[in-house]
């Protein structure tokens, strides 16, 4: 006490309002922030902790024997001081960290830095001085964290190495001696019982009631790229004698409850943004003896009302949100949705209705699997797995069990469903169907009513899980997705299914039936990519229990949840679409293993199982090889190759390769085959370039190709015989697949450029001469149109049109016509006579080069007496815009002194245009050229076609923009992807051209996107406009609705004294003044401190 005095003497005198603010300051923190902390070896204190490795010793912290833990002997007296020296330097100075090195299991050690970090409420430390609690990150590396604690148990801390979790413990009594042991794989046992009951449920009915579904939105940890925001709720925890007993006395039980809530703490406030603050005088909560407690020792509803009744008691119904009890009788009972329900009215309350207990109350097992289960289940969140064998039967809930079997997240049942364990411990995270619900509890559900909040000054990941895609049955598949962190903050990635379906009642119903979850989760990781099933049994050809693969017609939904490890947590979904019809996508050989030597091919063949036909149609395939045993793919060897179903790999990588695999993957989609056997590479030498010393004499005819080979050259390299032709496109000539193409009617030389390629290395350019023969091509006989007026006399040079290739004169050869009319050839023209009234004819001539002869058509119409053609012999045209129509007239087609008495048009159907009445109107957007026929009665009489074409020039059109709606909380920040409805008839890009915003928020253009920042200030509908324009320029406006809600803001509720912020000190000269009273009078026996309950 005295030393407590001191301190607070020493912290008066420094200067008004240091400790309040401090205080203050500290609850506006990032929970752990390396960005702010990490810094240099001198601008933090270090300190150097030796670590004397010594002979292993039994301690009963352990109760097993693990291979891999090492003993030490430490110098606690130094840590312990240097701990709390850096905890009172963190009271003036909240950014006090020091740097200290960590023992490591093979000797190396590993430098973290640590800050103050309490898991209790601000008077806990003037109850009990000696305990206090730590956070840190790896100072190389700020991912790796652990916490860490002190007290009458000595040195606790639990930490990372190189991404395992490690335990080092005092060992009970023997402080100066430690363990350091990995994470404990101990699991539960099948004897132990986790239950829970509904807050609204009374003694006699069953277990397994269940609430109904949350709403699922973006709120609490969830924020969508918004602002995150710590929720503090008071935790009140018991304990019963034989858990005391358990540690030795009542101060180390403490010290214990400490530890484990720190544990806790780390990952409630990762996952939800919540942080469990130990009551001050929780000491007046923990039982000494067996005997006077009012426990039984093994949770059951009497201990809960036991709890209640003693936390009320002691502690009021106001100063504490939530209670719970440890103990050592195996198992775990909680009331769910509990957190905040407090007894009024004479009504007995709910909220330290929980118990949890080990024999062995130490260590992850008891802090992850059973302490951070059931204070979950008092936030309102149910089980999570979705098998009925084992202790699973019973307790299922059916709106919760996204995870297959006995699950594996922090909710699951994993150890103790009997043959459905899919592991034998759970992982130390919540799934995200427990996030959503506790979540939900906390905003909208009694856990709103109590508790307080602060702002973090972090703000939550923005997370794409991708498009959705439709994939065969029976076949592999990866997702990757991405995330951005406005602090950039490590992320953390999970890929879950997000699905519901019916339960599992034995191991052979974990397949893919009626939409049930069929992919279990798996521990966070840095990869933002997840392979199904996992990649390791993919390649090993069995998949493990908790994962098979879909076989039905199905949605699979599956969910990318991201934590920026500050409390941050978004999320995104996608839909895989499975289509049993195609299927399974495989490889089909090789099909055992293969050596090879470097540079050499390999023929490589898949079954394309309907892939590449709709609604797939996967059309392009990528080919890629492993290099480290099939851990990862990325040596892309072939991409966009043809979905055919072959492909040779003209060289393979020449480089020791052992147990590699290749993988054929849609180009465009997610799914894919590995080869189903391993591939052994060896590298040769390759030191010489080959080199072309003998070149073919090649030629060949007009307009034919040449399909050039490796036997058209003589190659000579030292140390390669596996060559590849390299053909470049040239003047007057294109390749395609190592085929010439020479340009239409060109003769004469071609200089083609070659290279040989040996897998490495490549040979100089060559260039090989080949020879194209001229060819005398017919000539193009065009057909012609022909109107004319009964009685008139016409010469027709039926081929003035028509075309010569090489351009030869050509010559009119004959005429085939057996009409009415008179009819004569005169040279290279005909001279035509009509002879009777009104007829369509059509007759052949023939047309030569002096060598090569083709045949062409006219057609005649002979019109009736009265109609004179404007046009006799040539087509008509006409120039409109694009999106415009062609309106025609008969008196078009017709001089001014023809009688039109009766005669009607048509414009006859064709391609790209549709014909209304007499006008022409081009499909939308069409630009080009059009042809058309118009056909012009008398009557019911077809006098005459014209052939007409029309040139609809294009025009730029201006860009549709759609509006957009989003809706966030106040403070949030938000992207909104307004191009990606937004779109072009004529297929240019479109950009954001200009902003128009006048609001409280913050608004700005980042590439295709908006940037909307939320004000503090400021909730309804917020309402601009952006320019969207295209590459030429044409622009429309667009608006933005935003709709801001207001934050839901909690307050304290209860009266547990917290300092004063600003710079009062009033508190402190109150505390101080107590002090001087003490320090005056002799302590002999000092008793506990215990605040009364409220009335």
């Amino acid at each position: 006490m005295k030393l407590l005095c001191l301190r607070l003497a020493v912290l008066l005198y420094v200067g008004l309002g240091v400790l309040g603010n401090s205080y203050a300051e500290r609850q506006g923190e990032r929970l752990d922030d390396p960005q702010q902390q990490v810094g240099s070896e001198q601008n933090v204190k270090s300190v150097d902790w030796h670590w004397q490795v010594i002979a292993g010793h039994g301690g009963t912290l352990t109760q097993q024997d693990y291979p891999d833990a090492k003993h030490f002997i430490v110098p606690l007296d130094e840590i312990i001081a240097d701990l709390k020296a850096l905890y009172e330097d963190s009271l003036l100075n909240s950014s006090s960290q020091i740097n200290v090195t960590l023992p490591t299991q093979d000797g190396q050690g590993i430098r973290y830095q640590l800050s103050y970090d309490p898991v209790y409420s601000a008077d806990f430390t003037f109850q009990h001085p000696d305990i206090l609690t730590f956070k840190g990150h790896a100072v190389d590396n700020p991912i790796l964290t652990g916490r860490f604690d002190i007290g009458p148990l000595g040195f606790n801390g639990m930490y990372q190495v190189n991404g395992e979790t490690w335990y080092l413990d005092a060992i009970l009594d023997s402080q100066q001696r430690q363990v350091l042991y990995p994470r404990p794989k101990q699991g539960r046992t099948v004897a132990d019982q986790l239950q829970h009951i509904s807050a609204t449920q009374s003694e006699d009915e069953p277990h397994g009631s269940e609430q109904k579904t949350p709403v699922i939105a973006a709120r609490g940890s969830y924020s969508n790229g918004g602002k995150v925001e710590l929720t503090t709720y008071r935790i009140a925890i018991s304990t019963t004698g034989e858990y005391t007993q358990y540690f030795g006395d009542k101060s180390k039980a403490i010290n214990a409850i400490v530890t484990t809530l720190n544990r806790v703490n780390a990952i409630y406030q990762r996952d939800l943004a919540i942080r469990l603050a130990l009551i001050a005088n929780n000491q007046v909560l923990v039982s000494e003896h067996p005997d006077s407690d009012p426990f039984e020792n093994s949770p059951t509803s009497r201990d809960l009302r036991a709890n209640q009744q003693l936390v009320d008691r002691e502690i009021g119904v106001n100063n504490y949100d939530l209670g719970h009890v440890f103990m050592t009788g195996s198992g775990g009972l909680a009331t769910i949705g509990s957190v905040c329900h407090q007894s009024t009215n004479g009504q007995t309350g709910f909220k330290a209705q929980s118990a949890t207990g080990l024999s062995n109350p130490i260590g992850d097992a008891f802090a992850v699997e059973y302490v951070a289960h059931e204070i979950a289940h008092q936030f309102g969140a149910l089980h999570t797995y979705n098998g009925t064998m084992g202790s699973c039967a019973g307790q299922r809930a059916a709106n919760a069990a996204y995870e297959p079997g006995s699950g594996s997240t922090i909710m699951s049942y994993a150890g103790i469903c009997g043959a459905q364990n899919l592991q034998y411990d759970a992982d130390d995270y919540f799934h995200s169907i427990s996030i959503d619900q506790i979540n939900d509890y906390i905003r909208v559900g009694q856990g709103a009513s109590c508790g307080t909040t602060q702002n973090l000054n972090n703000k939550a990941p923005l997370v794409s899980a991708g498009n959705n895609q439709v994939i065969p049955a029976l076949t592999p598949f990866v997702l990757h997705g991405q995330a951005s962190d406005h602090e950039g903050d490590v992320l953390w990635y999970s890929w879950e299914q997000f699905d519901l379906g019916e339960a599992s009642n034995s191991v052979a119903q974990m397949k893919d039936v009626a939409n049930k979850p069929i992919f279990r989760a798996w521990p966070l990781t840095q990869d933002n990519f997840r392979y199904f099933p996992r990649l390791e049994d993919v390649v090993a050809g069995r998949i493990k229990l908790g994962e098979s693969y879909p076989n039905s017609d199905r949605d699979l939904t599956l969910r990318l949840i991201v934590r920026d490890g500050q409390g941050g947590v978004d999320s995104d979904t996608r839909t895989i679409k499975v289509i049993k019809q195609a299927g399974p996508f495989q490889v089909t050989s090789p099909s055992r293993t293969v050596n090879l030597q470097g540079n050499s091919h390999l023929q490589l063949n898949w079954d394309v199982a309907r892939t590449n036909q709709p609604p797939i149609s996967c059309q392009k395939v990528d080919i890629i090889l492993s290099n480290d045993k099939a851990t990862k793919f990325d040596n892309v060897l072939a991409s966009q190759v043809a979905n055919s179903g072959a492909y040779t790999i003209d060289f393979m990588p020449n480089q020791d390769l052992d147990n590699g695999r290749l993988m054929v993957k849609c180009s465009s989609n997610v799914f894919f085959a590995l080869t189903p056997a391993a591939l052994n590479v060896q590298a040769v030498k390759n030191l010489s370039a080959p080199k072309i010393t003998r070149l073919p004499t090649l030629q060949i005819l007009e307009d034919q190709t040449l399909h050039l080979t490796l036997s058209d050259f003589y190659i000579v390299d030292q140390d390669s015989t596996h060559f590849k032709l390299l053909i470049t496109s040239g003047a007057n000539y294109r390749v395609e697949n190592d085929v010439v193409i020479p340009e239409p009617e060109f003769s004469g030389k071609l200089n083609v450029n070659v290279q040989v390629f040996d897998g490495e290395l490549y040979s100089e350019p060559t260039p090989v001469s080949v020879t194209v023969l001229p060819v005398n091509d017919a000539p193009i006989a065009v057909n012609d149109f022909v109107a004319v007026a009964f009685g008139d006399n016409l010469t027709l040079d039926v081929i003035a049109n028509d075309v010569d290739p090489e351009q030869q004169p050509l010559h009119l050869l004959a005429v085939n016509y057996q009409g009415q009319h008179n009819l004569q050839i005169n040279g290279n023209t005909l001279s035509f006579s009509s002879l009777s009234q009104q007829g369509i004819e059509t007759f052949s001539y023939q047309v030569s080069d002096g060598e090569l002869i083709s045949q062409g058509q006219v057609q005649i119409s002979v019109l009736p007496l009265g109609l004179a053609p404007v046009n006799q012999t040539q087509a008509f045209h006409y120039s409109i815009d694009e999106d415009t129509h062609l309106t025609l007239d008969v008196a078009d087609f017709f001089s001014g002194h023809s009688s039109l008495d009766g005669t009607s048009l048509v414009v006859e159907s064709g391609d790209n245009y549709r014909v209304e009445a007499q006008s022409l109107i081009p499909n939308r957007d069409f630009h080009g050229g059009l042809t058309a026929q118009v056909s012009i009665y008398r009557d019911t009489v077809q006098l005459v076609t014209y052939p007409i074409s029309v040139q609809v020039n294009a025009v730029n059109d201006a860009p549709i923009g759609h509006d957009d709606s989003v809706t966030i909380n106040q403070g949030e920040r938000v992207l909104i992807p307004v191009l990606n409805n937004d779109w072009d008839s004529d297929s240019n890009s479109l950009r954001i051209a200009k902003l128009d915003y006048q609001g409280a928020a913050q608004v700005q253009i980042i590439g295709d996107d908006l940037e909307y920042n939320a004000s503090d200030s400021f909730s309804g509908l917020d309402i601009f406009t952006y320019t969207l324009s295209d590459e030429q320029g044409a622009t429309s406006q667009v608006t933005v609705r935003v709709t801001v809600l207001e934050a839901n803001l909690t307050t304290t509720r209860g009266t547990e004294p917290v300092p004063p912020a600003g710079g009062g000190l009033a508190y402190y000269y109150v505390l101080w003044f107590a002090c001087l009273l003490v320090w005056r009078k002799p302590i002999i026996n000092e008793p506990d401190y215990v605040q009364k309950k409220t009335a």
